[in-house]
């Protein structure tokens, strides 16, 4: 035989043939997560992956509602139907102090915390005073005893009479309850008065007892009503006490061993 010739030009291309059936799915993806991330299922048509987010499960029954692993959890559009009693109340959505008691109840303070009361308002004398029984700590309400007190006594020289004479009676009371100066040590000061002014200086001061303070606390002048109650009408007249404390008076008599006037100051509330 002679040799091959040479090789034709490539004929047209033929018609696509029928499609295949599909191969195997393939593996599923490598993934790590921590929790509250879970990532289930194997990543394949059959077990495709799940990916959750847990915050917690909420359990609840008659007297407790609960969230256990739900570090950051938020509830949001919950309403809770609470009970409240003794002394405590819901207004509003609002708990609050207030309400009846229903059963004896002790708070216990000590000495770091204690229980204090702001903003209260200023009394009268009609009102009644709070007050604990000393072995059970029970609070009670008693009737107020009058805020008062007799001042000291002093001497009025009638020796000479006299008209138009004033004295500073609240003057006398601090004088007499801080030794004749506030602080520490004590200073003259007069304890009679008459038609001549003052006299009879005293310089005993104020006398304590062992670990007692230097001064008796006195109020203000504008502190106190004063009261004179008697006075000897032999003696004395025209009597009248200024809102500072300062007695006006006539002397009209020399006054006798019975003689005397009676002067009581009150605690303005």
């Amino acid at each position: 035989d002679g040799a091959d010739g040479a090789v034709g030009p490539q004929g047209p291309q033929g018609i696509q043939g029928e499609v295949g059936p599909q191969g195997p799915a393939g593996q599923g993806g490598v993934t790590t997560v921590t929790s509250p991330i879970a990532i289930s299922g194997a990543g394949t048509e059959a077990s495709p992956y799940n990916i959750s987010v847990s915050t917690g499960n909420l359990t609840s029954n008659t007297t407790a509602l609960t969230v256990t692993g739900g570090t950051n959890a938020t509830l949001t559009n919950v309403s809770l139907e609470l009970d409240v009693n003794n002394g405590i109340q819901v207004n509003n959505n609002n708990v609050q102090l207030g309400g009846p008691l229903v059963t004896p109840t002790t708070i216990t303070t000590t000495a770091t915390n204690t229980i204090a009361l702001a903003g209260l308002q200023t009394g009268s004398a009609t009102d009644r005073t709070v007050v604990a029984n000393p072995t059970t700590g029970v609070v009670r309400q008693v009737r107020s005893a009058p805020r008062m007190f007799y001042m000291p006594a002093v001497v009025f020289d009638t020796s000479v009479t006299g008209t138009g004479l004033t004295r500073n009676l609240y003057q006398d009371y601090v004088n007499q309850f801080t030794g004749g100066q506030v602080g520490p040590g004590n200073a003259s000061y007069n304890v009679a008065h008459g038609a001549s002014g003052y006299s009879m200086p005293y310089t005993g001061g104020l006398i304590g007892s062992a670990g007692a303070p230097a001064d008796i606390a006195v109020y203000a002048s504008n502190e106190l009503y004063y009261y004179v109650s008697y006075y000897d009408q032999t003696v004395f007249s025209n009597v009248s006490i200024s809102a500072t404390g300062v007695l006006t008076y006539n002397i009209i008599g020399t006054a006798s061993e019975a003689s005397y006037m009676n002067i009581i100051f009150v605690v303005i509330e």
